[in-house]
């Protein structure tokens, strides 16, 4: 399933996303209300035994489903976990905004919800600001909430990078979690004017900044960079199969490398979304946003936990620190 939405338990405010699942709707409602529509998983723990009945210093983390229980992680008792619910409702009670999308990841194990802030235009286009919120059940991710903008003409609020946020806080799951919540919640409203005046000034430097050709290729090559051929594989890849494989395998992914590059190059020169518009064409600004594009709409394969939190939130990331080094902007 590439776009990892479990069973289309996704919610969205009048826009669709990308991968056409759940529900749109037209009202303007809040995470209690979201999660109550799309069915959030019920969360408990139980303790851990021994198979002879032995207590030990751990306990599962479990989720009740539609189709039924399922053990999402195994912790030790010190774990402090954040139950869905517990997150949802520490989220209505500091941001009070309504939801722009609310979705279920892993089978359930992990949660994500976004509100739209206020936005900016960069030479005359707008820039949607949001507030991403994760919560997991994992064991072994943190909780996070983070602010980060969104240019409208490539628009997926799933679609967000921590380099280009302003601000990203973390929830440790080592001491009481909840009171954790309710300040990074408070202390990230609190910020968000300030922090988003000096990011709209640095967005509109990459905007006023042209890219060269050269420039271009260095950008796209560092956003997808391949990987290098060892040179004791290279030594033995006459006599040894396995180093021989291994040398396929690398050539393989850099061939897949290029493709990326190479379809984020079309996208930038003129088959993007916006990719003609004052602000985007031939710009740093532009060449970013045909890197964002490509991961949220025009790749084969992509998925929603990818392009929030994995592999393709880190080309995204890539890509912005480039055009931001070439551009001469510091955040």
């Amino acid at each position: 399933m590439a776009h990892e939405i479990y069973n289309e338990k996704f919610l969205s405010y009048r826009v669709p996303a990308w991968h056409k699942l759940g529900q749109v709707i037209e009202e303007q409602i809040g995470a209690e209300e979201a999660a109550r529509r799309i069915r959030m998983p019920h969360i408990s723990t139980e303790p851990v035994l021994t198979a002879s009945g032995l207590p030990t210093d751990h306990k599962a983390i479990i989720g009740t489903l539609d189709e039924g229980r399922q053990v999402f992680s195994v912790v030790h008792t010190d774990y402090r976990e954040i139950t869905h619910f517990d997150f949802i409702k520490g989220w209505d009670r500091n941001v009070t905004r309504y939801i722009e999308t609310i979705g279920v990841l892993r089978g359930g194990a992990g949660i994500f919800l976004s509100t739209k802030l206020p936005s900016f235009t960069v030479k005359g286009e707008e820039v949607e600001a949001y507030l991403l919120a994760e919560n997991w059940l994992t064991g072994n991710r943190t909780s996070k909430i983070r602010k980060t903008p969104v240019r409208v003409v490539c628009m997926n609020t799933l679609q967000m990078s921590d380099r280009a946020s302003t601000h990203e806080l973390r929830i440790r799951h080592s001491r009481p979690a909840v009171e954790q919540l309710d300040k990074n919640f408070q202390a990230l409203i609190q910020q968000s004017a300030a922090e988003y005046s000096t990011l709209k000034e640095a967005y509109e430097i990459l905007a006023s900044t042209r890219m060269s050709a050269d420039s271009t290729v260095e950008v796209l090559e560092k956003s997808y960079p391949a990987l290098p051929m060892p040179e004791a594989l290279l030594a033995r890849a006459s006599s040894d199969n396995e180093a021989l494989n291994r040398l396929a395998q690398i050539e393989r992914y850099n061939g897949g490398q290029i493709k990326h590059q190479q379809a984020c190059a079309r996208l930038y020169e003129g088959e993007g979304r916006g990719a003609t518009s004052p602000a985007a064409a031939g710009t740093a600004w532009g060449l970013y946003n045909s890197v964002v594009e490509y991961e949220q709409y025009a790749k084969d394969r992509r998925d929603a936990e990818s392009i929030m939190f994995g592999a393709g939130k880190f080309r995204v990331e890539r890509a912005f620190d480039a055009v931001c080094e070439y551009a001469g902007v510091k955040l």
